[in-house]
């Protein structure tokens, strides 16, 4: 129950805010960025700035990624953080933020399209449904896609996060909560943890994960780009969503 109402409020809090940012600024035509402390926060559609209610408007149909920042620069040490909220129409708009970023999104792309149509063919999907379990045959599948697609990089393994933290409350919960890790692809959440992950945190250099609204890649929720050793609270609609994940 109280994890429930904590899910609740949370909700309830961010519907307040924009509403709170669009009352704050109806004198401005357009809404390029809202601050609050020392966090800036910005909306784009394919890499043009929007105001926050055209963006909740017309976002939820495109290609999501999250972009957590130290002022301007990703290796910054400022105190101030800047959270880039982005959406993008195309598969090929959604590819040119990754390469702007240090990141292939075609490959993740073929990936993920490889991998679905696998777990249903496979019968992956229906065996996890009955027993709770992935097929051995699929967990041997997906390494040798994973390697074979991302050559390049180190045999299954994240290059930029040694891995991610993820967290059952939000940051502002003092109670803590339950904690897990977990590297490269996760096809379905560990027992107990599906739809109960509320926050993050990259333990490296930094990177990005993929989180989905189902189990193996299907329907993907988000991207999110941040620093390490930063925890942050997933947004709204993927907050206590997540279902299968992997990082890159």
């Amino acid at each position: 129950m109280v994890s429930i109402k904590l899910c609740t409020t949370k909700k309830y809090f961010v519907i307040m805010l924009y509403a709170l940012y669009a009352i704050s600024c109806q004198k401005s035509e357009i809404i390029e960025e809202v601050k609050i402390g020392d966090t800036t926060t910005k909306f784009l559609i394919d890499d043009n700035y929007v105001d926050s209610i055209t963006f909740l408007n017309q976002s939820s149909n495109m290609i999501s990624v999250q972009i957590y920042k130290s002022s301007d620069d990703l290796k910054s040490t400022s105190n101030n953080t800047q959270i880039e909220h982005r959406a993008y129409s195309s598969e090929e708009k959604y590819i040119g933020c990754g390469r702007k970023y240090g990141f292939d999104f075609k490959k993740q792309l073929d990936f993920e399209k490889i991998m679905i149509k696998y777990a249903k063919e496979s019968g992956a999907i229906d065996e996890y449904e009955k027993s709770g379990e992935v097929l051995d045959v699929y967990n041997e599948r997906l390494k040798f896609v994973y390697d074979s697609i991302f050559n390049d990089n180190v045999s299954f393994k994240s290059v930029n996060s040694l891995f991610v933290t993820l967290y059952e409350y939000p940051t502002w919960d003092s109670g803590g909560g339950r904690t897990v890790l977990t590297t490269v692809v996760l096809p379905a959440m560990y027992p107990g943890w599906n739809n109960r992950v509320s926050s993050i945190e990259f333990v490296g250099l930094g990177g990005g994960i993929h989180i989905y609204n189902r189990t193996f890649l299907i329907e993907k929720l988000t991207t999110i780009i941040n620093w390490g050793f930063t925890k942050i609270n997933l947004p709204y609609g993927v907050d206590d969503q997540m279902s299968s994940c992997w990082t890159i």
